[in-house]
C-alpha cells in the first residue's frame, strides 16, 4: 500500500502545541466534529482519510509565505474520537524551511500533500531513508 502524505499545524489559536506534539510523538486537532465552520468540516474530512502507515509532518506557516517543518513521522495509530494521531518519528529527518511550495493551502490546520514537488520538498527522506523506521523500531526493542 502506498502511503499518503499529510501536514498538520501546531497552533491552537494563539497557543503553540509544537513542543508537546514533538515530545509526545503525536498530533491532534481541536476542531469540534459538529461545528458548522468550513475549516472544522474540512479538517475532520481530511482527518478521517488518514491511515496508519501514512507520513505526517508537523508544520508552522507564517511570515511571507514561510513554511517550517518541525517533525516528520509515520502514523502508527489513530484515535478518531480524540482527533489524535500517534506517530513514530523518522530518525534524523531533513526538515524543510523556506518559501512554501505552491499548491496546498498551507494556512489550513491539516493538509494533504499530493503534488510530487511538495512531497519531494517536505518528505525527501521517503525517497532516501525508507527503512529508517524499521531500523529504529528494531533498535528500541
Amino acid at each position: 500500500m502506498t502511503p499518503k502524505f499529510w501536514a498538520g499545524g501546531h497552533q491552537w489559536g494563539k497557543t503553540s502545541r509544537k513542543d508537546q506534539f514533538i515530545a509526545g510523538n503525536f498530533w491532534e486537532h481541536g476542531h469540534d466534529p459538529d461545528a458548522e465552520k468550513a475549516a472544522s468540516r474540512g479538517t475532520w474530512k481530511r482527518f478521517r482519510e488518514i491511515q496508519p502507515g501514512d507520513w505526517f509532518a508537523i508544520k508552522g506557516y507564517g511570515g511571507e509565505n514561510q513554511l517550517r517543518i518541525w517533525y516528520i513521522g509515520r502514523v502508527v495509530a489513530k484515535d478518531e474520537e480524540a482527533a489524535r494521531l500517534e506517530l513514530q518519528p523518522l530518525r534524523d529527518p531533513s526538515l524543510y524551511q523556506g518559501k512554501a511550495p505552491p499548491g496546498p493551502k498551507w494556512f489550513d490546520t491539516l493538509i494533504p500533500c499530493t503534488q510530487p514537488d511538495v512531497i519531494w520538498a517536505i518528505f525527501p527522506d521517503y525517497f532516501s531513508k525508507t527503512h529508517a523506521f524499521d531500523t529504529m523500531a528494531r533498535e528500541s526493542n
